[in-house]
This record gives C-alpha cells, structure tokens and sequence, in this order.
C-alpha cells in the first residue's frame, strides 16, 4: 500500500509476515510497482514489517480470520533509541546507595549484560538485549510512545521508561539503573470468586493484564492456565486492567506496592465478566437418517445444560422455551455443557412419545467469548413409543417375547410382554410387521399373529395396540417342477401375505416335494425365485392368491404346485480358420447376433456374442428353439441339431457350437519400384496364408498400369503374405517385395508395395534318422518313407511376416528375398525303431539377404524324448489300508505311539524313444506343519536309500537286452510320530519322481492320512455374567482344539434356558485347526420383569466324534455399578519426581460390580493453588479396573494434596450402586539427585539453563534487531 507522502518508494519492498506464534517461520512477499503486496497466508496474528530502509520503516499488527483481509500499512520515520542499563546488587543498602550522587551510582554499580529489554506499544513489541556493558539499541517506528521494560530473573531488580518518539533520527536514553521490585500476584475469576479464569473455560488464550504506574509506565503480564497472574513491581500506586475488553474486567486501582514490609502483598482479586452468549440448538427426529436438521422430525423436548465442570450455571428448558417445533435459543455463561435429556423408559408412566436419545452421543456445548453464528443440530434417534397388549385367542394374557420386522430396512426389533400381556418400546420408525411365532397355547392349540403396525408421528397407529393370537392354520402342498412333473426337494418358497402381514419363508420341501407349515390365517400368495447353477426356477401365483377360509378342520391342501423351470443354453459360434472342424481358443468370432424363437414358449429374443464368441441365454425347457446366428461378412447360419432343424431344449441345460462361413471379399494391390519400373512386367504375384489359416496359396496375374502393377482378387477373409517377385531375375537377384494384407470381414483390403532389389536364398536340407543314416527332407530321398506328412519351412520377416513354404522333392528351396534377415523354421515326425516309435525333428536357421546367393543349411536334430510312467503295484502294499478302494489313498495304522512303515512296490514303464536313460529316484513329502518328520526310502538292491539311479531305454533295435524297458521301485513312507502327525483334511502327499540330468521327468502321488484324535481344552470361561433388566450382554470361553487335525466343535446351550430369557446361538458349530484357539461369545437377553434371582444357562461342548464333550454353567446375576478407589493405589501409580515437567497423577478406578460403566468422569483439583484439571472420562468394564491419567505439570517438592470427584454420567448413571465418595489424598513429590557434583556446580548449571531458555525464547519472538551505537 501507498504511504500519505510520496518520501520513499513502495515499488519492489520485501515485506516480511511474523506469525504470533514462534513455531512458524517468518514469510517474504515483494510489493508490485503500486506498493500492493498480495499473500496467502494461514489463518492467526501477525506483525508485517520492513526495516530495509535506513530512514523509514514499516511495522503493523494485524489478525487473520476465516475472510480476506485488506488494510493500509504505513512507513513512518523510524529512530534509533540507545541507552545504558545499570545494577547495584546489594539489597542491604539500596536506598543509601540511591540517594547518592550520579559519580556514586556509577562507580557502584555493575553493567546490566545480557538483559532483555522490551519495547511495547499497543500490538507491536520489539526485543533487545543489552551487551557486556549494559548498552542497548533498538530502532522504532515514530508515531506510538513506547514503554521500555526490563527484569533481572536473577535478582527480580526491574527498571522502565516511557519513551516519546521525537522524529529524531536518533535518541539517546542515558543510564537507566535497576531498581528492587516486589512479587505481585492475584487471581482472575470469573463472574464470582467460586471459579478461576482458567485453561478450562472455552475462550481462555492466556490474555494479556497490564499494570500501570503513576508515570503511565505500562507492565505486562499473561494470565496462567490456573488463572493467575504474576508481576514484578517497583514501589508506588499501580493500576491493574485487562487488554481484552471481552473479559470485561472492571481493573483494580492505585494499589500499593512497597518492600519495606519484606513480604509479598496480599493477592490482587480481578473479575472477569464477559457477556453471555446465545446459542441456537435444533432438536429433530433423524428421519433422514442423514443427521440432517431439513429432512428430520422437528421435536421440542425437555432438556437441561449442565456444565461439565465448574465453569458455568446448570440451565433447565421445557417446551415452551422454543420459539418454534425444534428450534430453541438459550443465554449461557462461557463453560463447557452437556445436553441432558429427560430420560424415560417407555414403560414408565410419563414415558415421552419418542427416544429421548441422541442419534449418537449429543454434541457438548463449548460457550467462549466469540459470539456463535451457526445453529447446533440435536440429532435424536427417530425411534417412537409403542404400547400394547398381547393376549391368546381365548383373551388369557401372554407373557413372552417377540419380534417386529421392517422388510424395507430389514430391521428386526424384539418386544417383550409381561404377566399382564402389557408391553412397551421404543421402535425406529418403518411400516413394521408384529411377528409371534407359532407357540403352543391352551388346550394345545397352536396359535399365531402377524400384524401390520406403522410406526410413525400419528401415535394412534402405534399405542394402546390390541394384539390377540389366533390358531394357526396348516397350509400343505408338494412342489413340483411344472414341464418335468419332478419333485422339488431342499427348497423354500415365500409365501406373501395379501393382508400386509409380510412374507413368510416356508420350512424347506422334503424329499418328495411336500412343504408344511403353520400359518396366520389369510389370504397369501406363493413366489420362489430360486438360481442353481445353468438353472433357474420360477413361480408366482399372486394372481392366483388362496385363502385359509377354505381349511378343513384346521388344515388346508394346496396339491401340486408347480415351477417353471428355466435353463441356460448357449454355444461359441466360430469361424474354423484351421479347418479342424473344432472351435479353437482363438477362433470364437464376436458380435454375432443370435435370434432365439420358441416354438411353444413365448421366448422371442436375441443376444450377441462376447469376445470368444460365446453366447448364452436361459429359456423354458421341453421347447425346440429356432436359433439363428449372423453378422455382416458372414453367412447366415442355423443350428441344426439332430437333423430337427432347431435347437432342442429338454430339461437339462445345453451348449452346441456352430461353425460360420466368412464370405470371400475383395482384395487389390499396387506395386511400384524404387528404381527401375521395367522389373514389375510379367512379375508374380502370389498370396500365402498365415500360419494360423489352412488355405491354398492364390497366384494372381498383374496388369501394368503405366509405371504401376495393378492386381485384384476375392478370396476368403483374413492375413495373407503378398510375395511380388521379379519374372527375369539374374543370378545376382532381382526385385521384390513382402507383405502384409489383412482382408477384413465384409470389406477386404488393399495394400501398397514397393519392389526393390533382393538376393537369392539356396536353402537345403539334412536329417539322420535312428540309425545313423543320412537324409535330406525332401520326398525323392529314401528316407521320405519315415516322414509323416510332407515338410514345410517357416519363413519370417520380422514380427508379422510369417507364411510356409514347401520343400522341394530333392530337399531344397530356392526363394528370392527382400534384402533383410529372414528366418527359416521346420518340424516333422518320423516312424522309426523296431517298436515303431514316434520321433520328432527339428530345425532353425537364420540368415541375412543381399545381392547374390545366400546358402542356407537346415539341420534337423532329433528331439530328445525319456517320457515314463509309474503306477502302483497294488498287491504290494504293506502296514495301510485304502481309503474308498484307492491304493493311492491310504490310512496309516498304529504301532506303539507311532505308526508301522507303509511299504508298497511301483511299475516304472519307459515311453520315451532314446537308447539308455539314467533316471534318478527320490521322494518328497507334501507341504505340511509335520511334513519335516516324515520321510520317503527306496530299496537300491542292497539297501535302503534316499534316492538311487535307475537305467531305461529303447536300446539299438528289438533285440537288444542291455537295457531294460521297465522296472520296480520298492518304496516305504515313515511316519511322524502320533503325538506330532497331524490329521489333515487333504492328507499328506507322498510323491515318488523319477527323473532325468536334462529335467524329462515323471512322478506318482500316494495320499497317506493318519487316523485322527480327538480333544479340546476349555480356558477363560466366564462362569458369572452380571446383567441388568431389561438388556444384553455379552458372555464367551476360549476353545483349543488338542486334537491331531481340523475339528467341527458343536457348541450347544441345555434347554434349562429360564422363562423369558433368551440366549443367542442356541447352537453353533465352530471348525478349529489342530492346536488353533477360537473365541465362542454368547448375548444373553434378560427381560424387564426380572427381579434380580440367580439364574443358570449351561454350555456344552462336543468334538466332531460325538463322544468326546465337556460342559460348563454361566450363572446369571443382577448387574449394577458398583465403584470404588484406593487412594493409596493413586500414589503408587503417580509420578513422585519434583520439579519434573508433564508429571502424572494416576486414579485408578475399580467397577467390582456386574454391569459395565461406559462413561464414568474423574475431575482432579491441586488443593493449594485451586487448579482444575481437564476431566478425564474412562470406561471401566465389569469386575475390572481403569486408570484416569491427569498431567498436573511439574510440583515442587513436597507434599501435594489433590481432590478428586468420580461420577458416573450418562444412562449408567441410574444403574449405579455403589459410588465414590469426594475425597482428597496426597502425593510427595520428592527431589532426586543423580549426579555427584557438589550443590554450588548444580546451582550454577541450573542458573545456566534457565538464562539459556528464557533467552531463546524472547530471541524467537522478536526475532532479528539491528543495534547501533
């Protein structure tokens, strides 16, 4: 910005911004050409400033909030303000030595170094320290009088001018000499002297108290977290006051302060009282389930604010307070509230017509100094009364529990009546069904109820219900499939109720298809829609609804009721490139459209391919399907399955194939060449497949057109090699050109090509057959007989030019190739050998085209061949037995506390085609926690080993017995041990290999189980659950399983569950690993009437063996709070450590009832300097005990007393029976000295320390000052 008078230019100036806060660094920003400087800066109080110039400088204090900010900041002349600073440390004669002569005070005094001096006026505040000889230098902005502060925190002597700032460029202050000055403490309190203006209070920033002396001179000091404050003053009359006018404190004036009598003087007492603030709240009903106040249920209840320490008056509200449905706006002091709403239960007299609790716990109230614009949203849970009755058909009232279900939600809510049929609760909102499942009633009626209830705002719909039970009504039928007439078994169809009493899910169908069940009386409809894999049944009979009038005696007989069956047909449509008739991976065409009419169901559809070029679809069964499949490009097809002309559907799901024929498209090519045209008349033009398409070769003649050679043809879609060689090339070579043409589906292609000149390729070919002799590929060679099928060579020009060739019938080829590197690949099978074996040969060359002749040498090797096979010789096996009559799994048998040695010989069969083969033998055993303790030996012939070598082969001819085709291998398995094998649920995999030195191998798979055993241990089994009316907890036991493999544990509760009572999993069943643990909890449902007398729920336990069982009882009691403290486990959990920052006091609270606490408040307070510490709030579980931890800061040495208060908040509050006194203890705070040193070095490095930290930290804040002298 602009200063009033143009005296120094604005353009270009770094201006720095200081945070308040000395963690952050200071930042530079540069001003344009007009002195606007524009920074984004966090939100917080900042000092801008430039001393870059050597006249003018620029100083501002400003605060950032949550808006852009702009303001003017002016240069001003600046000065440089020099002085002295001087001591006399002797107390004992101060005033003699003040009244001498200046030469006396000089001489008898002591250069003040290393002080720090502050310069304070309004915002801003400069620091300096003086040197060795007391001098200070600070320069200042003019246009404030300054006051000019300092203290020694060595002798607490002060001194302190009031500078007014002349314009000069320099002022020079003279001797200033410190004088004594005296501890002046006090208290802020808030409103009243029953509570402190400390860290507590929301609003609370450590604000700034000044005291001013008779001369104007200007003190300063913060309020501390305790809400003290503390100066050091010279003699005379001081006025105290607050610089934050929002604490609104009235000031303390002309209060003495003098040292004659050697003692502090009694505590100053200021009142801070900052105006109360409005606070807008908003009660709703969540019904949007979003917290949101706008789409909520605006409810208007009773509440009170009730402050979370002692900080503020307990306000009470009913619902004439709110100035409109759900919006209310209270007056509070500043404190920290909580909003407490009038709990009831809903089976109380005054029970509130919704839940009179949060959605969550309700946000706390926070009331500081700033005013609070936004509304506080109250979101409660929208859950409404509902009352009633619940009695049986004959008007008898029914004590028992049952449920309510929201299918929209799919909420479940369980409701309970009592002795008098009477029952209450509050039920989220929802159109619900009241469900009482069938029971047995008087007179061994079976009675039932289903009914609609919406609970919502109109109450009338929801209290003072009627409900009766009525007998049920048994609705039988036998499910059938409707084509097929087959009975449905293991199925469960929902029946749904045309009453609004929901839908029911039907016990599952039998054997035969019968389905039974009790029923509400009504009319109801029957729907399933059940998938099974390709399969899908459907059945709805709304349309067709039946109604339990039409029982007889109680039951009614639907017959047969069936469901449409669907399945899934589909097939890969492709297109047979390889011309093998079958679909392959690649040859699956997508895109088709596949129309599907039925020729007896309304089925008319169609589908598309997917990229494999598979489709699928579900339709009716017992129906021919006309299937048509087509796509541009292609002709037209229709699946014709067993010559029916449609695609025959039964009642099992189908898939056929079908291949499709690709149209021939048109094709066309022009050649130029790169150097002389006269090379294209009369050149070749000859197309080759690629390798994956088995087609003919096309020869196509060219036309010259001009310098250009034209050429076109129709031939069948896909990638073909376009080869255009020279007709009269000499020995040298001659032009020619590669390359590739893809002819799309439906449109062809056209390709351009350029010849140029290549060379020749003279390739032959040589292979030598079992016996030694020596033969080239072609089919004039003797050796052709042996050869399967006629060879062809692979030629490939990079990546993408690749076609076959076939070789000459004396074996040799001749090509004209572009100058490049070309590759030539060839396989073929023969039939050699007096067994008439398969061999396969292969070759591979590679060579580099120029102009001439390029020989190449195709050199087939024979590839090499020891494939084998090992097969159990089953008479053989020893120490096992089979498992389902499989010698390859097998059952170990014990021996002792181990298991025999399972012996068992294999067949080796060799199918491979060398000579003599050395394999080696050896055994592994499959991954497993035990497999380390098994092992697998083989029998060499003279003894048992690890692994041996063993020779097959085919030898030279038929004849020759020096080497065997087949062999044994006698094998034997050791066990682990019994107390170490584990039973696994795949066995343990013995596996015998046979291979040999270049990786052919071959192996067998033997799967030994060892029998299992059974067992399990019990631990920490809750064997008293405490439990309140009316509500759930939670019971578990661990669970090991000892036996030696996997175990189905069944966890099963005894029927002596009591009257009204319910525990969940009745039963369960829990898979655990060998020596694996698992946690089984329970949740234990009391009900309301209970009045508190020991009940019993057992637990039984039984292994996958059905024999092997353990049981154990939980015995129910009352649970309620119950609280206690130990003072002396206090002191020994706290910290005891004097003087040590951050030290702890630990109250430890122990809950030795039987209901957890989950929100219990310990408040601390320091007796002696009435300090409140934060509230710590804990949750203590059942029968346990937890530690609330207070950071009470560093104590001196000594003995500390502390308060304490421990209140149980919340809902638990009214389950409480056992409480905690207020009280009060105390800590010794003791000294610990851990050097050696003698006191007077300890002084000193204390000395040292303090003068160290207190300096760097007036140094961080004011940063950089220049000095001048």
């Amino acid at each position: 910005s602009e200063t009033q008078t143009p005296v120094i230019s604005v353009a270009g100036r770094v201006v720095t911004f200081t945070n308040d806060d000395s963690m952050m660094a200071p930042i530079n920003a540069t001003s344009d050409e007009a002195g606007v400087v524009y920074i984004e800066l966090p939100m917080g109080a900042y000092t801008m400033s430039d001393d870059s110039d050597g006249e003018y400088i620029l100083f501002s204090h400003f605060e950032l909030e949550d808006e852009d900010l702009e303001f003017d900041g002016n240069y001003a002349v600046s000065t440089w303000v020099n002085g002295t600073i001087r001591t006399h440390l002797d107390a004992s004669n101060y005033d003699q030595w003040a009244q001498g002569t200046d030469e006396i005070k000089l001489a008898e005094s002591d250069p003040a170094s290393g002080l720090t001096v502050d310069f304070v006026a309004g915002d801003l505040e400069f620091t300096t320290v003086t040197d060795v000889d007391g001098n200070y230098s600070m320069r200042l902005p003019n246009g404030a009088d300054f006051h000019m502060t300092a203290i020694s925190t060595f002798s607490t002597y002060t001194g302190g001018q009031l500078i007014a700032l002349n314009g000069e460029f320099e002022m020079d202050m003279g001797i200033m000499y410190l004088a004594p000055a005296t501890s002046t403490s006090g208290f802020v309190y808030l409103y009243d002297n029953t509570s402190l203006w400390d860290n507590l209070v929301p609003g609370w920033a450590a604000q700034t108290l000044t005291a001013t002396n008779e001369d104007g001179l200007e003190w300063r000091t913060e309020i501390t977290e305790g809400g003290q404050f503390t100066f050091f003053l010279q003699d005379g009359n001081w006025d105290f006051n607050a610089i934050d006018s929002e604490l609104n404190i009235a000031g303390v004036e002309n209060f003495n302060v003098t040292r004659e009598s050697g003692t502090p003087p009694s505590p100053i007492e200021l009142f801070a009282n900052p105006a109360h603030q409005e606070v807008t709240l908003q009660f709703f009903m969540d019904a949007g389930n979003d917290a949101s106040f706008e789409n909520g249920t605006l409810v208007s209840p009773d509440f009170s604010a009730v402050p979370l320490n002692n900080h503020g008056t307990q306000m009470n509200y009913t619902a004439d307070d709110y100035t409109s449905p759900g919006v209310i706006t209270i007056t509070l002091e500043p404190g920290t509230y909580s909003v407490l709403l009038n709990f009831t239960t809903p089976d109380s007299e005054n029970a509130s017509d919704y839940a009179l609790g949060g959605v969550t716990a309700l946000q706390p109230l926070v009331i500081g100094l700033d005013s609070i614009e936004d509304a506080v949203d109250m979101p409660l849970r929208n859950d409404y009364l509902v009352t009633g009755t619940l009695t049986n058909a004959s008007g008898d009232a029914i004590q028992k529990q049952f449920m309510l279900y929201e299918a929209d939600q799919d909420l479940y809510f369980n409701l309970e009546s009592d002795e008098n049929g009477t029952f209450s609760g509050y039920v989220p909102a929802g159109d619900w069904v009241a469900i009482v499942a069938p029971f047995i009633a008087n007179e061994n009626a079976t009675e039932v109820l289903r009914s609609g209830l919406i609970v919502g705002e109109d109450s009338s719909l929801r209290t003072g219900l009627s409900y009766a039970t009525v007998e049920t009504v048994e609705v039988m039928f036998q499910l059938q499939e409707t084509a097929s007439g087959n009975n449905m078994s293991n199925i469960r169809v929902t029946a749904v109720s045309h009453d609004g009493y929901g839908n029911i899910t039907l016990t599952k169908s039998n054997e035969t298809g019968m389905v039974s069940e009790q029923m509400m009386p009504g009319t109801w409809s029957l729907f399933l829609n059940e998938t099974a894999p390709q399969r899908h049944w459907m059945m709805d009979t709304s349309n067709a609804p039946f109604s339990t009038d039409d029982a007889v005696n109680g039951s009614l007989d639907l017959g047969v009721v069936t469901a449409d069956l669907e399945v899934e047909i589909g097939g890969k449509v492709f297109w047979d490139l390889n011309e093998d008739d079958e679909p392959g991976v690649a040859e699956g065409v997508e895109g088709f459209l596949v129309e599907v009419l039925g020729a007896s169901s309304a089925v008319d559809t169609n589908v598309s391919t997917d990229s494999s070029g598979v489709w699928s679809l579900f339709v009716p069964v017992e129906d021919n399907y006309t299937v048509t499949v087509s796509k541009d490009g292609f002709d037209t097809e229709s699946y014709n399955l067993s010559n029916s002309s449609a695609y025959p559907v039964e009642n099992e799901p189908e898939s056929h194939d079908i291949e499709v024929i690709a149209g021939n498209v048109a094709v066309s090519g022009n050649v130029t060449d790169i150097n002389d045209a006269s090379r294209l008349d009369g050149a070749t033009i000859v197309l080759y497949p690629t390798l994956d398409a088995v087609r003919d070769p096309v020869t196509i003649t060219g036309t010259m057109d001009g310098d250009v050679l034209t050429w076109d043809a129709t031939i069948a879609p896909g990638e073909w090699i376009v080869v255009v060689s020279e007709a009269n090339a000499d020995e040298n070579g001659g032009g020619v050109a590669v390359g590739l043409l893809d002819a799309t589906i439906a449109t062809g292609s056209s390709i351009d090509m350029e010849m140029a000149l290549g060379g020749w390729i003279d390739l032959d070919t040589v292979w030598n057959d079992f016996a030694l002799g020596e033969h080239h590929a072609g089919s004039d060679d003797n050796g052709s007989s042996m050869i399967q099928d006629s060879v062809e060579v692979t030629i490939s020009i990079g990546d993408d030019i690749v076609w076959n060739m076939p070789i000459g019938a004396d074996g040799t080829l001749t090509l004209l190739m572009p100058a490049d590197d070309v590759d030539f690949d060839s396989t073929f099978t023969t039939i050699q050998h007096d067994d008439m074996l398969e061999m396969d040969y292969i070759a591979g060359s590679r060579t580099s085209v120029g102009e001439g002749r390029s020989p190449v040498t195709l050199s087939y090797t024979r590839s090499e061949n020891s494939d084998s096979s090992l097969s159990m010789v089953n008479s053989t096996l020893v120490n096992a037995t089979t498992i389902d009559g499989s010698y390859t799994n097998l059952m170990a048998e014990p021996l002792a506390e181990g298991y025999k040695t399972i012996e068992f010989n294999l067949d080796v069969a060799y199918e491979g085609t060398e000579i003599s083969d050395v394999f080696t033998v050896t055994g592994s055993i499959g991954v497993a926690p035990d497999s380390a303790l098994w092992s697998v030996e083989f029998y060499n012939g003279t003894a048992w080993v690890e692994s041996y070598d063993l020779t097959l082969g085919i030898g030279v001819n038929a004849s020759d017995d020096s080497v065997d085709k087949t062999a044994t291998i006698s094998a034997r398995v050791h066990l682990a041990n019994q107390s170490e094998a584990w039973n696994l649920e795949d066995a343990h995999m013995v596996k015998v290999r046979i291979s040999t030195s270049t990786g052919e191998s071959s192996e067998i798979a033997v799967d030994v189980q060892v029998p299992q055993t059974f067992g399990f241990e019990i631990t920490e089994e809750v064997t008293e659950l405490g439990i309140a009316a009316g509500s759930n907890r939670q019971f578990s036991f661990m669970l090991q399983n000892t036996g030696n493999g996997d175990d189905s544990f069944t966890i099963q509760l005894a029927d002596n569950i009591p009257e009204g009572w319910e525990v969940t999993p009745m039963e369960s069943v829990v898979t655990i690993a060998k020596d694996d643990t698992r946690s089984q909890a329970f949740t234990v449902f009391a009900p309301s009437t209970w009045q508190g007398d020991s009940k019993t729920v057992s637990v039984t336990v039984t292994s996958e063996d059905g024999t092997t069982t353990e049981s154990f009882d939980v015995e129910l009691q009352q649970a309620m709070i119950s609280l206690r403290f130990d003072p002396a486990q206090a002191i020994l959990a706290s910290d005891q450590v004097a003087d040590v920052p951050n030290s702890k006091i630990v109250i430890p609270v122990e809950n030795f009832g039987y209901l957890d606490a989950d929100s219990v408040i310990v408040t601390l307070t320091h007796q002696s300097s009435g300090t409140v510490y934060d509230p710590v709030t804990i949750s203590i579980g059942a029968q346990s005990t937890s530690n609330a931890e207070f950071n009470v800061g560093a104590k001196a040495a000594g003995s500390q007393r502390f308060e304490y208060h421990i209140e149980v908040a919340g809902e638990d509050a009214a389950f409480v029976a056992d409480n905690v006194e207020d009280g009060d203890f105390a800590v010794e705070f003791n000294i610990v000295t851990e050097s050696t040193d003698g006191p007077w070095t300890t002084i000193a490095i204390v000395l040292l320390v303090i003068l160290i930290g207190y300096g760097g930290v007036k140094i961080s804040r004011s940063g950089s000052g220049a000095k001048r002298f």
